[in-house]
């Protein structure tokens, strides 16, 4: 049995089901801390609670976008054993997508681009942690960019090697080498998740966490021909078809997942999360937040058999920044990533899971507008 484990879950194939090859998403008692690379194991008295919680966030989620007609892997939860999430089988991409509806302190975007996303500090140069203000209202709540920004990761990371060639290698694969990470940390000749960004039919790659004003395009992909090249174009070797799009699919995919995005979106306006509190060691839920906002969000896809693409990703507290009321200080990725206590970690999940729990319904379903 081939079994596949990642950071936060687990892949086991469970064979054949009318005509299609179905995977189980077996969710582990983990979650990604805010640096995107270390993660959090759960005490086992606990993990049950969070796995529970995450387990229902993803297929309210995905039982939302399947009645909507976006296209999934999803099939529903496991019969005997509904901790367990099956999915169609596929080949996933060693990309993913995100999708900025807004930006926070601390957003990514704006270490890679602090002249256009940062405050303007008093020297005349710009912040890469702080955003601008006029990002917020007077409120201080974060102000929706007229036109989401959209941008490409690849999932594997770009390694330098000693000889000055280059490759694109898995996370845990490199962190095995003490050249690319050492102490717990990446080295400079590591560049995790980099960016890709178009140029004609090429993508260009680039770091990431450094502005991109400040640095050159470290790599380029020739994507006719599926070549990996250093920046000089000369050629490394050549990719797989899971490591590598042409531009119309890519072009697809950004659209899906803005659409897909945009449907959670929607749906928060049409729902009131209500707040938990721990009482005699028991979640209760009692009373009502506002209606939180999605800032930004990320999403991954795979290759079914007959060569479609579908979403095939966890949608959990910890991949999308959903902020109540707007707020990106009562951000929940934030609240659960970075908590102060394991009971603020379980709470947020289990608000999450409780305030999606209508989604699955189609009677709450048909009165959004399908976006597909």
């Amino acid at each position: 049995m081939n079994i596949v484990e990642g950071k936060t879950k687990r892949i086991v194939p469970m064979g054949t089901v009318d005509g299609k090859e179905v995977v189980a998403f077996e969710q582990l008692g983990r979650s990604v801390n805010a640096d995107g690379t270390t993660v959090t194991e759960s005490e086992k008295n606990v993990s049950d609670t969070l796995i529970s919680s995450l387990v229902s966030q993803n297929h309210n989620m995905f039982s939302l976008l399947n009645n909507l007609g976006v296209p999934t892997t999803y099939l529903g939860r496991g019969e005997q054993t509904p901790l367990i999430l099956l999915h169609e089988r596929c080949e996933p991409l060693a990309l993913e997508f995100v999708v900025r509806f807004a930006v926070c302190n601390a957003s990514s975007i704006i270490y890679r681009e602090p002249e256009r996303y940062g405050k303007k500090l008093y020297d005349g140069t710009f912040s890469s942690t702080e955003a601008d203000p006029k990002f917020f209202n007077e409120k201080g709540q974060v102000i929706l960019f007229k036109k989401p920004v959209v941008e490409t990761f690849h999932k594997k990371c770009l390694i330098e090697k000693p000889d000055g060639s280059i490759d694109l290698i898995f996370e845990s694969e490199a962190k095995k080498d003490p050249r690319y990470f050492k102490d717990g940390k990446m080295t400079p000749f590591m560049h995790e998740d980099p960016l890709l960004f178009t140029d004609g039919s090429d993508w260009l790659v680039f770091d990431q966490k450094k502005p991109l004003s400040q640095q050159g395009y470290l790599a380029v992909i020739d994507r006719e021909n599926q070549i990996l090249m250093d920046k000089n174009y000369r050629p490394m070797r050549e990719l797989e078809d899971y490591e590598c799009i042409s531009p119309g699919v890519e072009h697809i995919l950004q659209t899906r997942t803005v659409k897909t995005l945009s449907s959670i979106q929607a749906a928060c306006k049409n729902t009131s999360f209500k707040k938990a509190e721990f009482v005699d060691g028991k979640i209760v839920f009692d009373g009502v937040m506002e209606t939180p906002v999605i800032i930004d969000g990320k999403l991954e896809y795979g290759k079914l058999a007959n060569k479609t693409f579908s979403l095939t990703d966890d949608l959990v507290s910890d991949n999308m920044r959903w902020a109540f009321g707007g707020y990106p200080q009562i951000s929940l990725k934030r609240l659960f990533q970075n908590y102060e206590s394991l009971e603020q970690k379980l709470l947020v999940a289990a608000m999450v899971a409780e305030g999606t729990k209508n989604w699955p319904t189609v009677e709450f379903a048909k009165n959004m507008v399908p976006i597909y």
